[in-house]
């Protein structure tokens, strides 16, 4: 699952994540010192644009 893989990270590699799920459970054990947002199924456009953005925002700089 994307939980596993997440979890399988070392946190301070790990990139923001966006999980896109039709479970609204807010009680989905969130992998430690992870960023993670979740979007739900039907995703709206405008969230996922938001999503995008703040995940890109929290990105670390990618060197050349």
């Amino acid at each position: 699952s994307g939980f596993d893989l997440l979890r399988s990270l070392d946190p301070e590699q790990a990139p923001p994540t966006i999980l896109v799920t039709s479970a609204q459970d807010a009680s989905s054990p969130r992998p430690a010192g992870i960023s993670v947002e979740f979007l739900y199924k039907p995703v709206d456009p405008p969230l996922f644009h938001v999503a995008v953005d703040h995940a890109i925002s929290r990105a670390p700089p990618r060197s050349l």
